[in-house]
């Protein structure tokens, strides 16, 4: 699983602007209906896909990590699984 997400980091490492400190990335959690809940807004793909994990260790759920740039998404299902979209 580490070398999925070190993949899915550089895939989309190339995603932020030089000189922004903008956050370019949006941590959503998929509540009971379906819906995406915005959580926070991060700074890098690396320190959203970090929040994940922390969050999902105290709160099983579904995540998603959308990029606002390209619109990219990497989905974080509650049974640990990931899939980029």
């Amino acid at each position: 699983m580490l070398s999925l997400l070190l993949t899915l980091v550089l895939c989309f490492s190339h995603q932020t602007l030089p000189g922004s400190v903008t956050s370019v990335f949006d941590l959503f959690k998929i509540d009971g209906n379906g819906e995406p809940v915005l959580l926070e807004a991060m700074q890098s793909l690396e320190a959203a896909m970090a929040r994940v994990i922390t969050l999902r260790e105290s709160l099983p759920a579904d995540y998603v990590v959308v990029s606002e740039i390209t619109g990219k998404k990497i989905s974080f299902t509650a049974n640990g699984g990931i899939q980029r979209t």
